[in-house]
């Protein structure tokens, strides 16, 4: 019977999704909620027997309506799980808001934020196009639009985990042409990052 209500509400429910592209803010983690849901049956035995086509359809509709940065970071991460899309292609959106408007550049950290929240091996993935994105986007930041992107794009990654933080920053470092002997103590790059530079 469960297995039945599951594939009889799945459609329904992917029809649906593109109507929350623009929920009201405290809408969001309900919305949220809804679309990992349906994507967690898809990618479970129960997935053979429903649409996959459709829900990805109705996945990126909904992304590319939304206004929203965190809620199209969240479908972006939940398409990157479904394989419906490359961690380069989520590292190509990141890079993206570095060539945007000014007012769009300052909510990369809300995009990061949802990308975490669906997807939490997405940021690790598309690493080094990721890092690569956000070092572009940081150098043709102002100052006052640095003081804005940096509490969000640093709490995005503060909620990854410690090795995860600690293998980015190795990342970083490697692309500064940084080695473990430059820093203090002999301490690892990446350590130090993850660590919150400690």
């Amino acid at each position: 019977f469960l297995d039945e209500l599951i594939e009889r509400s799945f459609a329904p429910a992917c029809f649906a999704m593109p109507n929350a592209a623009n929920v009201p803010p405290e809408e969001f983690d309900e919305v949220v909620a809804g679309v990992k849901s349906l994507a967690e049956v898809l990618l479970s035995e129960k997935g053979a027997d429903l649409d996959r086509d459709l829900f990805i359809q109705n996945a990126r509709t909904t992304l590319a309506d939304s206004k929203s940065q965190r809620l199209r970071g969240a479908l972006s991460g939940i398409l990157t799980e479904c394989r419906a899309q490359s961690p380069e292609d989520l590292a190509a959106d990141v890079a993206r808001f570095a060539r945007a408007l000014p007012e769009e550049m300052v909510q990369c950290g809300d995009y990061l934020s949802g990308v975490r929240e669906t997807n939490k091996t997405a940021l690790m993935l598309g690493a080094d196009g990721i890092v690569h994105a956000i070092d572009e986007l940081l150098r043709v930041a102002t100052w006052d639009q640095f003081l804005m992107l940096l509490p969000r794009t640093r709490g995005a990654f503060e909620a990854v985990h410690v090795r995860a933080r600690i293998s980015l920053g190795d990342r970083v470092g490697v692309m500064y042409g940084l080695k473990d002997d430059d820093a203090p103590g002999g301490t690892k790059v990446g350590a130090r990052l993850g660590a919150g530079g400690k």
